[in-house]
């Protein structure tokens, strides 16, 4: 007997059948071969399984498609739209940029404009203080030089006029007058820098027409008191107390004879200091330029005192800076009469005179660069002289023989009796030994000088500088010209003859 397992597919069940039974026991229902039937069944079951399964399959990349692809749309959307954002914050950025680079520059151009306006102001009001000032010292020159000419004129008259006219002379007073006439005109139209360049320009021919009446000696025919000169090179500068020249005058010659007038040399005077009593002004080379030292009245205490400015240049103009005075002696007075002393060792010293009653004159060490004072000041000598008359001032000192000399004015400075003194000293801080007479007095046309300073030409010959005035016109408001002469030594004594 055959026994297999068989399907009922009927029932759904397994039985074992037989040539007998030919029925599933579960069901009772008769075997169906299932042979190709059942092969073919199973295969279209599987089809169908397999076709659901592709369906879902499909279904599923559908979705998955349609789900990617409306990502990939979102993510397109979003990337464009943030390119979109990023373009228009690039513009934005960039219009913020040029807007602050336009802002930039505008705020450049005002602030230039406001700094240019600055400057423009600043410039219009030391241009128009520094006009003011070289009128009112043109007017002054003007007026001085007038009653120079008239001088000349009246001394003209009185010693053959004809005679005179007829000589060259006559030339120099016609150019000097027709000058004059411009500087004139000049001040009438308010135009200042011709008025001064008309002056200048007939300086020399003022200056030789005047000086054919003067003192012997004479080189520089207008006021020029309290000069110094100093030599540059082959050039020398004369420096002087206040007058139509300005604050400090300074005049330039290459021969001592023809002197040419130059601006005012002090820039401006310092804030405590007031203006017009510029006094005695006296120059020291030092590494890198120059420092004039110079009176002037302090305006708090209302002495005069000793200040200092530094130039480049020796013709300036010298800025000083200070905001007090260099030397002032309030308990004896006060200080003037600034001269620079160099001594052989090489370190600076000043010179100057108390205003005190006696007056005296002292010398005080200076810093290498000649701007601060060191130490304390040393008394050389006091007015104690019968020609003195209590007044000793305007020191400077020059060493010959190894000796060092002291020169000074004595006497009133108004009057023919002024004159010039000395003292013979151990060194620059005494002690010192007065010459009980003076070395040089009015004599003939030549009245009270004083004044001195020293200096050497360029073969080294030794020369002094002072003012004079010209006999008859003694005192102020008559000018105290410019004089230069040769210093001789009778053996340790110091000749000086006006006269050559």
């Amino acid at each position: 007997m055959s026994r297999v397992l068989e399907h009922c597919r009927v029932c759904d069940s397994t039985y074992r059948a037989d040539a007998d039974r030919q029925h599933c026991p579960e069901c009772g229902r008769a075997h169906v071969d299932m042979g190709t039937t059942a092969h073919r069944v199973s295969q279209q079951v599987a089809g169908a399984r397999a076709r659901r399964t592709r369906r879902r399959r499909i279904r599923s990349l559908v979705v998955l498609g349609s789900v990617l692809l409306v990502g990939f749309g979102v993510a397109l959307g979003l990337d464009l739209q943030v390119r979109a954002d990023v373009r228009r914050t690039n513009a934005e950025i960039r219009d913020v940029r040029s807007g602050r680079q336009d802002a930039s520059h505008a705020f450049a151009s005002t602030a230039a404009g406001v700094e240019g306006a600055r400057l423009t102001i600043a410039t219009v009001i030391a241009d128009t203080q520094a006009v003011m000032a070289q009128r009112d010292a043109t007017h002054m020159t003007l007026d001085e030089t007038t009653h120079q000419l008239t001088s000349t004129q009246s001394v003209l008259t009185q010693n053959s006029l004809s005679a005179f006219y007829q000589g060259t002379q006559l030339g120099l007073l016609t150019n000097c007058l027709a000058g004059l006439q411009k500087t004139y005109v000049g001040i009438a139209q308010n135009n200042d820098n011709a008025a001064f360049a008309a002056l200048q320009g007939v300086s020399g021919s003022c200056n030789a027409s005047a000086r054919s009446t003067s003192s012997a000696g004479e080189v520089f025919a207008f006021d020029f008191a309290d000069p110094f000169v100093l030599r540059v090179g082959n050039v020398f500068y004369g420096y002087s107390t206040n007058s139509g020249g300005g604050d400090i005058q300074v005049v330039s010659s290459t021969d001592l004879h023809q002197w040419t007038w130059l601006p005012n040399a002090l820039a401006h005077l310092p804030a405590w200091a007031q203006p017009d009593r510029t006094w005695a002004p006296a120059v020291l080379p030092r590494p890198g330029g120059y420092v004039a030292y110079y009176t002037v009245r302090n305006a708090a205490s209302g002495q005069q005192c000793v200040s200092r400015a530094f130039s480049t240049r020796p013709d300036g103009p010298f800025t000083d800076t200070s905001t007090g005075p260099l030397v002032c002696q309030s308990t004896s007075g006060g200080t003037i009469d600034p001269s620079p002393f160099v001594d052989k060792d090489g370190r600076p010293y000043l010179l100057f005179k108390s205003d005190g009653v006696p007056a005296r004159i002292w010398s005080q060490p200076l810093t290498p660069d000649g701007l601060n004072t060191l130490g304390v000041p040393t008394q050389l000598i006091k007015a104690d002289q019968v020609w003195e008359k209590g007044v000793v001032e305007g020191p400077s000192m020059v060493i010959h023989n190894g000796k060092y000399y002291l020169f000074y004015s004595g006497n009133d400075w108004k009057t023919r009796n002024y004159a010039i003194g000395y003292a013979v000293c151990a060194s620059i801080t005494g002690p010192c030994t007065k010459s009980p007479y003076p070395a040089l007095a009015t004599t003939g046309t030549l009245a009270g000088p004083g004044g001195q300073e020293f200096f050497t030409t360029a073969d080294g010959a030794l020369q002094m500088a002072f003012h004079a005035y010209t006999d008859p016109d003694i005192g102020y408001p008559n000018s105290r010209t410019l004089h230069t002469l040769a210093v001789a030594w009778n053996g340790d004594f110091p000749v000086l003859n006006p006269t050559g």
